[in-house]
């Protein structure tokens, strides 16, 4: 007990009293104590701080103490504070040389901290121990995946007519920061690059399907795959007459997925639609149209455009017309009334598949 030499031997003798009366004295009795004192466990604390966001886990008697979801790559501090302790062993369970090996003490005692960088969920332990046994105390580190980094690819129109345009759009997908994008049209023409994603494509040449493909040359995160394509793009061929002094007329079966069938003499099977190309000359400025007999009550078509060049009507429907044969006619005359032509295209819709002319 306190006060008391070590090494120093004491006498005792023993009385017992009650009510009655004291014993005499027994003994004596001797003790001698101890040369040193009972040796208790090290103290040891042991703290986890993610240095990116400041947060930290407190110490708890537990074995393991709080967890974290992080994403992999970010920096941690683990810190500690020792005392009483003979000697202190560094382990983690996935084997990373960052928290291996002996923690140097001075006169029993380390006060200190290291940075780590999980790459996976790791358990960092710190055993500390002494005569009277081990302290060990642990922080786990939860490392979440994070959803992965992708593009996709989308495309305004998938039919167009030669000489028009569409606008492609390379879209990513849990990324940040800024990304460089390359285009590649798919007909063999220039390619085109941009930090948007957004691409405006003219194609020339008709009777093929085009397929754009973006690839992602820059950024980070990068996708794991980092390209993507469209659907294709249908480019119809377009004929275009020559403008002459005279009215033209001529019909386009508007027919998915090939729309092929142009001239003044086109069959088309009922419910599809036909665009009308037509020109009127400016020397003949008097211009009227006939549709006979009428299609849905429609017996004309507007002829407002400008004269010496193609104009197209587009996209008539024949739903809920008669099965038959239609006169499409364009008669342009002088202003004085003289000079006049006429340009008819036949139309035959039928309840069948279209027929190649």
């Amino acid at each position: 007990s306190g006060g008391m030499t070590p090494g120093s031997t004491y006498y005792y003798k023993v009385i017992a009293t009650n009510a009655n009366g004291s014993s005499a004295a027994a003994g004596p009795v001797s003790a001698t104590a101890s040369a040193t004192c009972p040796v208790t466990l090290p103290n040891v604390s042991f703290l986890a701080t993610q240095l990116a966001l400041s947060k930290s886990s407190s110490l708890t008697a537990s074995a393991i103490d709080s967890l974290y979801d992080i994403s992999a790559g970010s920096s941690w501090s683990l810190s500690w504070v020792v005392s009483g302790a003979d000697a202190c062993i560094k382990s983690n369970n996935q084997s990373t040389p960052d928290w291996t090996g002996s923690l140097p003490l001075v006169s029993q005692a380390s006060n200190g901290n290291q940075t780590v960088t999980p790459a996976n969920t790791t358990t960092y332990t710190l055993d500390c121990s002494n005569a009277a046994g081990h302290v060990v105390r642990t922080q786990t580190i939860t490392v979440a995946s994070l959803p992965s980094t992708t593009v996709s690819c989308g495309v305004s129109q998938t039919s167009i007519t030669a000489g028009a345009s569409v606008t492609v759009t390379a879209t990513i997908t849990n990324g940040s920061g800024s990304y460089t994008y390359l285009l590649i049209p798919g007909d063999g023409s220039a390619t085109q690059s941009n930090n948007t994603g957004v691409f405006n494509v003219t194609y020339a040449t008709g009777g093929a399907t085009y397929t754009p493909v973006v690839n992602v040359t820059s950024g980070s995160p990068l996708p794991s795959h980092n390209s993507c394509s469209t659907p294709g793009v249908f480019v119809n061929t377009v004929v275009i007459p020559p403008v002459s002094a005279a009215p033209t007329v001529n019909l386009k079966a508007s027919i998915n997925p090939d729309p092929t069938a142009f001239g003044p003499y086109v069959h088309v099977p009922k419910g599809n639609a036909f665009d009308i190309a037509w020109t009127k000359p400016a020397a003949l400025p008097n211009c009227g149209a006939t549709i006979n007999p009428p299609i849905n009550g429609r017996d004309s078509w507007d002829i407002s455009a400008v004269a010496d060049q193609q104009n197209i009507n587009s996209n008539i429907s024949t739903t809920g017309a008669n099965v038959g044969t239609y006169k499409l006619t364009l008669t342009c005359s002088k202003a004085n009334g003289t000079g006049s032509q006429s340009a008819i295209a036949t139309l035959v819709i039928t309840d069948t598949t279209i027929i190649e002319h």
